[in-house]
């Protein structure tokens, strides 16, 4: 069989697969229609291109037999294979077009009462998706009629995205139903990710009906109520709140995880972060072992700048507070694919007072590929009094500051990460990251140019920091425009190391104190005694 007689085959069978799709959440709706075509008003990317609405890239069964189709959140894999699963806008006379229009021939005239959508579910670009939009309708595609208005919701950016059901107060007779986008989530551009069309499901309290203005709704947050405090573990701290702190507990109502170590604990504090993007929250988690199965992710807000910020992640102690992936866990097993157990925000520079203190992070076992900590913070934001460990030893690294540029100026100060190859990574140097009362075991450490600290002790000898500096500190006088910078950044000749050996203590000399010079790029290694090492 050939290549083109295999692409033909495959395409029948996901067209014959599509046209029986029905949804669980829609068995009133009738059978799915799914459309013939689509096209819309720009396109970012051929991988981004409005097929991708129609022919079910990225949409799966929860399970055989369920009929709960889910979206995942990786816009450009599909089960490992590189292809698209979304569309995006793209440029129109040279600017990134936010309103688009999409419309979608159903092949025939057909009787549409409702339809699915899937919102742009890409991890981290939620944004883009639509917000507020026009439906219209058209039996020959020149013509259209309005249908309504109505409002997507933000997708969540996890895989296991289910969409949203949208009802027309009237049936239409129409071939061509059309979205015209009227505004996004805060996103530089507009997208979706996936839609069906049902003859049923017309009618209902919120179906959308010709100047009829949709409202956006805001969930009303059920009342917090903390739980009587948790013992202490000996020889810990204890951080307890008074009932009316205002913190908001994990194990408490509506959340209740229970950090029994045996439950799976993921969603309950997912839904706890979720529910206070950029407030200021402090997420409270009692003394007990929370299992969880996938990254928790920091809220993302609803644009505007408001995203991956101002949201604190407490523990009561860092010995009693547990926070343990399940052993062998999905997606944690691939050394070649990392995924992080927490994650809290990517660049720009504005993770204001983002924090994670007095906890531990334990990867458990059977997870080679897992990361323990993924953590940007700007200015007051800090990583204090945490553990990173790995189960078994394995692991990609305990602490990633290497993820993303711009991250810092933050804080990370007693910090204990065991196991893994990679101990802590730093790379980008926009902002600083200052390390103090830092333990090293059994691992290396990696650190790049923004990384300054002291009292950071390795109990093995192996590399613990490496720096690039261009430069190599001759004294001399630095351009700090942005070109410059970009040059030198991309210079990759000029490495050096320093190398501890084990156990080091504050009394061992060797260890890197950051130049405050410029804008954290440069770096000088020196001895306590101020005398530089030799390289």
């Amino acid at each position: 069989m050939n290549l083109m007689t295999r692409t033909v085959c495959s395409i029948v069978a996901l067209a014959a697969w599509a046209s029986g799709l029905a949804l669980a959440a829609d068995a009133g709706r009738g059978e799915a229609i799914v459309p013939v075509a689509a096209a819309a008003s720009s396109t970012q990317t051929e991988s981004k291109a409005p097929e991708h609405l129609r022919d079910g890239s990225g949409l799966s069964e929860t399970s055989p037999g369920s009929g709960v189709w889910v979206h995942s959140n990786d816009a450009f894999r599909e089960k490992g294979v590189e292809r698209g699963t979304m569309w995006s806008s793209g440029a129109v006379g040279g600017k990134t077009e936010t309103k688009p229009t999409v419309t979608f021939d159903l092949g025939k005239e057909c009787t549409v009462g409702s339809f699915r959508v899937w919102n742009y579910n890409e991890a981290r670009w939620t944004s883009t998706g639509f917000k507020e939009i026009e439906v219209s309708a058209s039996l020959d595609g020149e013509k259209f009629e309005p249908v309504g208005a109505a409002v997507f919701e933000q997708a969540p950016g996890e895989s296991d995205y289910e969409g949203q059901a949208i009802s027309f107060k009237q049936a239409v007779q129409a071939r061509y139903i059309r979205l015209h986008c009227l505004s996004n989530w805060q996103g530089e551009r507009s997208g979706l990710a996936e839609i069906r069309f049902f003859r049923g499901g017309a009618g209902g309290a919120d179906a959308i009906a010709p100047g009829v203005k949709p409202v956006v709704k805001v969930r009303q947050l059920e009342p917090n109520h903390p739980n009587p405090p948790r013992p202490a573990v000996a020889g810990a701290e204890n951080i307890v709140f008074p009932p009316d702190s205002g913190i908001i507990d994990v194990t408490a109502a509506p959340y209740n995880a229970k950090g029994d170590g045996a439950a799976d604990d993921t969603q309950a504090i997912q839904a706890a972060l979720n529910d206070y993007p950029n407030a200021g929250a402090i997420i409270y988690l009692p003394n007990g072992t929370y299992l969880i199965s996938a990254t928790l992710r920091w809220p993302q807000g609803r644009g505007g700048g408001s995203e991956y910020k101002n949201t604190i992640l407490q523990g009561q102690s860092r010995a009693g507070t547990i926070l343990r992936l399940k052993d062998a866990c999905p997606g944690y097993t691939d050394p070649a694919a990392p995924k992080e157990m927490v994650w809290t925000g990517d660049k720009p520079a504005q993770r204001f007072r983002n924090a994670i203190r007095n906890c531990t992070w334990d990867t458990g076992k059977g997870n080679p590929g897992a990361v323990g900590v993924r953590f940007n913070a700007s200015n007051v934001g800090c990583l204090r009094d945490v553990l990173i460990r790995s189960g078994d030893g394995a692991g990609v690294i305990g602490l990633d500051m290497a993820f993303t540029d711009e991250i810092g100026p933050c804080f990370v100060k007693n910090v204990s990460v065991t196991g893994f190859d990679t101990g802590i990574a730093t790379k980008f140097g926009v902002n600083g990251i200052v390390l103090e009362h830092i333990t090293l075991r059994g691992l290396g450490f990696a650190g790049g140019p923004p990384a300054g600290g002291r009292h950071v002790r390795s109990e093995r000898r192996r590399r613990w920091l490496r720096q690039r500096d261009p430069e190599r500190h001759q004294g001399r006088r630095r351009d700090r425009s942005r070109a410059a910078r970009a040059r030198v950044g991309q210079r990759e000749d000029a490495w050096f190391r320093a190398y501890v050996a084990g156990p080091a203590g504050e009394g061992n000399p060797r260890r890197a104190v950051g130049r405050p010079e410029g804008l954290g790029r440069h770096h000088a290694i020196r001895r306590q005694d101020g005398r530089p090492e030799r390289r």
